[in-house]
């Protein structure tokens, strides 16, 4: 600890002993305040913080022990060191009690006064340091283990939509992150697509392209950008940013995963002072951007997948039409799908949706039941025979159950969403039912 900003009280109510000690401790270095007034350095001690108090041991009315307790009762880390010239094996007992730093007599010793003051520096220097140094690790294991808990519920999501909100909440709530923006790809650039304490025009304006230039540094999934500032004087590519915002220190943090760029994440006007460093800051956020990057990289399969399930499922509904016409029987296609609300907070382990789901559909409608699973949390089911009115109220009744807490366990944690469409009253072929279906679906939506 430097000395010059070591603050010391010194206390004594022999006025040349304290003019000796606020001129030689002000002589080596020191921050000094020296009172002969013990009253009002109890006031002092309120009002103000001090590293070191010195203070005379024997003073009338508040004595240099009502200084030590003052000290512990108001929850200073301050280092006391007593002087007197009247010490006894009961103050020596009571000092060590209340954790006073050392015990000097008088006449004391200038140079041996001062050893002793460095040493106490130097002991609250290191105690402070230990303090913050576990703060900080404290406070990255609470981070990284908030990250961990969310990411595990994110990687059961399958809608971007929701990944997003939840991943802004996550960033938002579990960080406390201030100014902070995602990106995600929009044509041949990335576009702010979710962002916390930006500006609309900040939102429009600020977009990035992979192996472009922002203010000299190339934007890619290899590392972090640094950003010394971000204002109107930022330039990406050849142009500068047309914004009235002027933002400190930022990050450029690129969401990569199994070699893929999926986006970043732009971290403004980062905070360079506190705990931590901007090297800290930088590891945690890769910590966050290796978090969710998976959540993307299955989103985006997802999408390339339920493009060719689109045709699978075509195929089902033909098939199905063309047995039912050979027979001459109706058949009604119905498709289910639950919705968790607000999945951080409820801690709903989607995938159990499925079974209890299918299990309430078997219970419920009758006759001659198919189900296809379409997702975890959503179904095609078909129903040969069956009277599409009777069969618009057990869904009716279903949708009931499930939005009280069936499945959840909690009234209101989840939405239930159907759709249904009838061979051949809604339509002859795959592609008008499956169109049908899509309306009855949108309908029961806005009707919510």
């Amino acid at each position: 600890m430097e000395k010059g900003k070591v603050k010391v009280l010194a206390i004594d109510d022999e006025k040349l002993i304290l003019d000796q000690l606020r001129y030689f401790l002000s002589e080596s270095g020191f921050d000094v305040e020296a009172t002969d007034d013990s009253k009002y350095a109890m006031k002092l001690l309120e009002e103000r913080d001090f590293d070191i108090v010195l203070t005379d041991l024997v003073m009338p009315e508040i004595t240099g022990m009502d200084i030590v307790k003052k000290v512990k009762d108001l929850g200073k880390d301050s280092l006391v060191i007593i002087i007197t010239g009247f010490a006894t094996t009961d103050s020596a007992i009571e000092a060590i009690k209340y954790g006073v730093y050392d015990y000097v007599r008088k006449p004391f010793n200038l140079k041996e006064l001062l050893a002793i003051l460095n040493r106490a520096a130097e002991k609250l220097f290191l105690q402070r340091e230990n303090i913050a140094l576990n703060r900080k690790i404290k406070e990255m294991l609470e981070v990284i283990t908030t990250l961990y808990e969310i990411s595990s519920i994110l990687y059961q999501v399958d809608d971007l939509e929701l990944a997003k909100s939840m991943i802004m909440d996550t960033l938002s709530e579990g960080i406390k992150a201030k100014k902070v923006a995602l990106f995600l790809p929009r044509g041949e650039y990335f576009s702010i697509d979710g962002a916390i304490g930006l500006g609309e025009r900040f939102c429009k304006v600020f977009r990035l392209r992979e192996g472009e230039k922002i203010d000299g540094k190339i934007v890619g999934s290899d590392s972090i950008i640094v950003l010394e500032k971000v204002d109107k004087n930022t330039v990406i590519g050849e142009e500068k940013l047309d914004i009235d915002e002027k933002f400190g220190m930022s990050f450029i943090v690129p969401i990569k995963y199994m070699d893929m760029l999926y986006g970043f994440i732009g971290v403004f006007d980062i905070d360079t002072e506190g705990l931590f460093s901007v090297e800290d800051k930088m590891k945690l956020w890769n910590i966050v951007s290796t978090q969710i990057a998976p959540v993307f990289g299955r989103v985006v399969d997802k999408g390339r997948k339920d493009v060719r399930r689109e045709g699978i499922l075509e195929n089902i509904i033909q098939e199905k039409v063309d047995g039912a016409r050979e027979i001459g029987v109706t058949v009604s296609f119905l498709y289910v799908r639950v919705v968790p609300k607000d999945v951080p907070e409820r801690g709903l382990r989607i995938r159990q949706l499925r079974s209890r789901l299918e299990s309430l559909i078997r219970t419920k409608l009758t006759g001659e039941v198919e189900i296809v699973a379409q997702n975890f949390d959503s179904f095609l089911v078909m129903v040969s025979g069956g009277n599409p009115v009777e069969l618009e109220l057990k869904l009716e009744e279903i949708k009931g159950i499930v939005e009280t807490g069936y499945i959840s366990g909690e009234t209101g944690a989840v939405t239930f969403v159907y759709g249904m469409a009838t061979y051949p009253t809604d339509g002859l072929e795959a592609g008008e039912i499956i169109a049908r279906l899509e309306d009855s679906v949108l309908h029961s939506m806005v009707l919510r």
